[in-house]
């Protein structure tokens, strides 16, 4: 649960997955940001995020599979 204009990074490290794509959705699935890179450790975008739920999904590449650490820090 995000408190209202709370500042958020998605942090992702341990990348074993190729070139995911990492998404910061809204609970009505409507997308704050998004991204697909390929390195080991990357951030999404720093966003002010407004009350409520919110999830990050990863959709690994191709048929990958692997790990990913994912951390949501402030900022």
């Amino acid at each position: 649960m995000i408190d209202a204009q709370q500042s958020v990074t998605v942090r992702l490290t341990n990348n074993q997955l190729g070139s995911p794509t990492i998404r910061l959705l809204r609970s009505d699935n409507s997308l704050v940001t998004a991204l697909t890179w390929s390195t080991t450790n990357f951030n999404l975008s720093t966003v002010t995020l407004e009350a409520g739920t919110y999830v990050v999904e990863v959709d690994p590449a191709d048929t990958s599979t692997g790990t990913i650490t994912v951390a949501v820090t402030s900022p």
